[in-house]
């Protein structure tokens, strides 16, 4: 098969502080609004032209494409517990006011929601003037601990793809005056902390309303943990929630491992990308720091689903009869 595909994007960083989430929907709908930032980064024009050999004759398909590319910025990640990568648009409209055709909605069975996502980085302490560096020497002071790194996770933004109406692209007059729509988030009314000792016993410790777990095994030391939970009843395994799951009034949504001071040991933070979490079961480690004294079970109470609506403006819209750019090489 011989394939053409030519693609032609127009991408703008917005600089500002964005547009907030539109107030529209249901009451609950609009409160969780507050939660979120969207913008959008990206609009592309895409075509394909496709020849297949077949054995009776070679046969030549078009396909067309245009697409919005969004990031969602979680403005409260402790209640909001996951959202959609597909959204929906509801209303396009011209740069002259007239509305445009929207695309029929794609269908979402398949769709699940996806955690808030972390990235780890080192931070870099500031540095110390030359002067306090000698009188350190001199003196033979031990170095100033918070100028060491410090491994930290940061929250990163979302991402929502939008699919719109091809036709946009001739009859928009070039820009999208506006664009208005929704993307879907699952939303926790509160979240609850559940402390275990990390000790081995024989404790059960009730999570939900249809869970206990119990800390069979716990060990630690300077550099290296290990444990293994056991569940009353024995968990069965399950699919990612997808949009229109039935919920229950109290999810596990995370565990954490936290250290005589009280805080996370970041290091050791890690869950799957999708929910609900797995309880049962064990984790083993190392690292500079496996001081354990708490394994915390993070508890989502009253967990829905919600419509987030959106709206951006002015956007500016790809010319199909452009020439696809060509790369060029540097001197």
């Amino acid at each position: 098969m011989r394939q053409v595909r030519r693609v032609i994007a127009v991408g703008i960083i917005v600089v500002f502080a964005g547009l907030s989430v539109a107030r529209a929907g249901s009451e609950l709908d609009a409160k969780a609004a507050d939660y979120f930032t969207v913008k959008w980064s990206q609009i592309a024009y895409t075509k394909t032209d496709a020849i297949q050999n077949s054995a009776a004759a070679a046969k030549q398909g078009t396909s067309e494409n245009l697409s919005l590319s969004c990031s969602i910025t979680i403005r409260d990640p402790n209640l909001v517990l996951g959202t959609l990568q597909q959204g929906v648009v509801t209303q396009l409209t011209a740069r002259q006011g007239q509305d445009l055709a929207v695309s029929p909605s794609p269908s979402r069975p398949g769709h699940f929601y996806e955690r808030p996502r972390y990235e780890q980085r080192y931070t870099q302490p500031p540095t110390e003037p030359r002067w306090k560096t000698v009188v350190q020497s001199v003196l033979r002071l031990s170095p100033n601990q918070s100028l060491t790194p410090k491994l930290v996770s940061e929250l990163q933004p979302s991402q929502m793809s939008l699919r719109l109406d091809t036709k946009a692209l001739d009859q928009a007059g070039g820009e999208l005056r506006q664009v208005r729509g929704y993307f879907h988030a699952l939303v926790a009314e509160s979240l609850e902390n559940v402390d275990v000792p990390f000790e081995p016993n024989d404790r059960w410790v009730r999570l939900t309303p249809n869970l206990e777990v119990q800390l069979r095994q716990a060990s630690c030391t300077a550099s290296s943990f290990h444990y293994q939970i056991e569940t009353r009843p024995q968990e069965e395994s399950s699919h990612p929630l997808k949009l229109g799951d039935p919920l229950p009034s109290r999810l596990v949504v995370a565990r954490r491992l936290i250290g005589p001071d009280g805080k996370p040991r970041e290091h050791f933070a890690g869950a799957p990308p999708w929910l609900p979490m797995t309880v049962r079961g064990g984790m083993s480690g190392g690292g500079t720091d496996c001081q354990i004294k708490t394994l915390r079970f993070v508890i989502a109470v009253n967990p829905t689903h919600r419509r987030i609506p959106f709206e951006f403006r002015h956007i500016p819209l790809p010319d199909p009869n452009q020439p696809p750019a060509r790369h060029q090489k540097g001197n």
